[in-house]
């Protein structure tokens, strides 16, 4: 092994080291033992009613009957039954919770005031999630494994949303097994049934069908269960042990009540922030951002652009496109916060680009065209639904650059920029030929109709002409196809076929594309974005923290004079420094561009933005 090539893979496991070690302090979600929320409310329910044990009879005796619904009071005892059968045996009966289950459904009926509603919900819950560990459908191993631990406890699997169906999950998690930490507000609704973490593994080879191939490999899904019957209830000579039951999912983006089988109307209880937070924290994504800046070509077999929940036809795609050396974990809090606003949740479905960004910007521009494509192709191949021309793209620092070519024809602006003769002139492999074509050539993706940018670097970053630009933009080795075309190009054609400026350097990699005098950006500088696309523009003004570059506005590592660009709809300039998409006025002007762009007003707010940004600095 050569000096060179150990200093490299060196420099790489010591970097990864290091983010091992600092990541593991900054989880935002983290597995926390089961049985505490559960047994506290139990306990506490002990306390509060003073109920004593019963002898455990017959069924019918306990609960005389459908037709005398039970009240919440002998739910209660049945609840404390359970607990202390389960306390003093050691051991869980789960007919004992698939029974509470019902009955509290049943004991609806019953319930007169709210307060007794919100305990009745609380003890469904309560049923749902022991059924779930009981059963171990929480760690089950595959989708069969998953309906053969439902059997056990007489439950079938049963998915309410028409879109959700055809899909299988691995296991059933409670959004409570989780302690979620540094990120706000916790975005939930109460209401009737578990909120869940619906969770499908897939096997690195599993054939996938085609709407599913756009999860990632362990994808968890926002779902609410629940345990209903499938009988008429009014039947009095039924057995509350074998009454025919099973487990209901719910997709809470789209539903926000359910009927129970009591037949009483109860808002959905939803857990909006676990789910995601989860995905974000555990999908190895931290790695992968290291990964597909030092070696691209390892992530380009996964760029993608992921959803983390089922496919919701007409409703507007959003695309959150990531900057350099990063990943889509750096769209957690604005992912949660706008989940907080029910209009976005009901009008808007959300899409996290992955690509790789030590590749040169116009691979990856091409790379998340070639998904848009492939996106529209699965879920609308006839082109009927009119969302999916109205999409919006919301991206950070690098991915401002990327972005910019989505909804810019190129015309022969970076042919001319690159080569001195037309591409056709050009003595090439056919295959070759294609490979700068689509790099080269292109048109504004028609389904962007809206961009956001937030800090982007449109001209470049003087950091990437620094040393520290220089070691990083070292130690990337890109694997783009154009770059090893270079020998061929040469070969047939001469070293005058490439463009001076491009004679030394070729097209290089992801950090050399951010140096304000590499003559991709200059090339990029004279297209224009296509003039039926809106755009708005977000920079930081870091002059609190940092002085200012030259008398410029600058959030540390990017200008105004460099973020700016002509013909925005709107400007906003925020104290803050480059990382602004996770601050808090940042993203409410996100909020504010996604209201506009469906023609409703954001809601109310105790305070402007601008205040906002203040207090925040402050």
């Amino acid at each position: 092994m050569s000096q060179l090539q150990w200093n490299h893979r060196t420099c790489c496991i010591i970097i990864l080291a290091q983010l091992f070690v600092s990541g593991c302090s900054r989880e935002k979600a983290v597995l926390k033992p089961w049985y505490r929320q559960d047994s506290e409310s139990a306990s506490g329910q002990v306390q509060s009613t003073g109920f004593q044990l019963i002898k455990k009879t017959d069924a019918k005796q306990q609960f005389p009957g459908f037709r005398a619904a039970p009240r919440l009071e002998t739910v209660e005892q049945a609840l404390l039954n359970a607990k202390e059968q389960e306390k003093s045996t050691g051991k869980a009966n789960v007919d004992d919770y698939r029974e509470l289950a019902i009955v509290s459904d049943v004991a609806l009926r019953s319930a007169i005031d709210e307060p007794s509603r919100q305990r009745l919900s609380e003890i469904h819950r309560i049923a749902v999630t022991r059924c779930l560990k009981i059963t171990g459908a929480d760690k089950s191993k595959d989708p069969n494994d998953l309906a053969d631990k439902l059997a056990e406890a007489g439950l079938g699997l049963k998915l309410s949303d028409p879109d959700w169906a055809g899909l299988s999950f691995t296991k059933l998690v409670p959004c409570s097994d989780y302690e979620i930490r540094n990120i706000e507000p916790i975005v939930k609704r109460e209401g009737w049934g578990l909120p869940i973490l619906a969770d499908r593994i897939y096997e690195q080879d599993e054939e996938r069908p085609d709407r599913e191939k756009f999860f990632a490999k362990d994808n968890r899904i926002t779902s609410t269960a629940r345990i209903r019957t499938l009988v008429d209830l009014n039947d009095s000579n039924l057995d509350w042990k074998t009454i025919p039951a099973e487990l209901e999912l719910h997709n809470p983006l789209d539903e926000v009540s359910v009927r129970t089988s009591s037949q009483m109307e109860m808002p959905l209880a939803a857990d909006f922030t676990t789910p995601s937070l989860v995905q974000f924290s555990q999908s190895g994504l931290q790695a992968i951002e290291y990964e597909g800046l030092l070696i691209p070509n390892l992530v380009e077999v996964k760029s993608q652009i992921y959803i983390n929940e089922p496919y919701r036809p007409g409703k507007i795609p959003v695309v959150f496109i990531h900057g350099l050396w990063s990943s889509p974990r750096t769209w957690t809090d604005m992912n949660n916060s706008l989940l907080n606003d029910p209009e976005i949740r009901a009008n808007y479905q959300f899409f996290f680009a992955l690509y790789p960004t030590g590749e040169p910007v116009l691979e990856s521009a091409r790379i998340l065209r070639e998904k848009i494509e492939e996106l529209r192709q699965v879920f609308d191949p006839g082109k009927s639904d009119h969302a999916w021309d109205q999409m919006v793209v919301v991206c950070h620092s690098m991915g401002g650059i990327v972005s910019r070519l989505l909804i810019t024809d190129s015309n022969d602006t970076f042919e001319n920029a690159v080569f001195t003769k037309p591409l056709d002139q050009i003595q090439l492999k056919e295959e070759t030929r294609e490979s700068f074509r689509k790099r080269l050539h292109f048109k504004a993706v028609p389904e962007v109709r809206r961009t956001v940018f937030l800090a982007p670097v449109f001209r470049g970053s003087s950091f990437a002409s620094r040393p520290i630009g220089r070691i990083g933009s070292f130690l990337i080795r890109s694997g783009d196809d154009v770059q090893k075309a270079r020998p061929e190009l040469i070969r047939n054609n001469g070293l005058r076929i490439i463009q001076p400026e491009f004679r030394r350097i070729g097209l290089t990699n992801g950090i050399d594309s951010l140096q304000p005098s590499h003559p991709i950006l200059k090339a990029i500088d004279k297209t224009r974005p296509d003039p039926t696309k809106s755009f708005h523009i977000v920079l930081g003004d870091n002059q609190k923290l940092i002085p200012k570059l030259r008398g410029e506005i600058t959030d540390g590592l990017v200008t105004y004079s460099s973020g700016h660009l002509d013909g925005a709809e709107s400007e906003l300039i925020v104290s803050a420094n480059h990382y602004l998409n996770h601050d808090a006025p940042v993203i409410e002007e996100v909020q504010r561009i996604l209201h506009q762009h469906i023609g409703s007003s954001m809601p109310p707010q105790n305070i402007a933005i601008r205040d906002q940004i203040e207090v925040k600095q402050k």
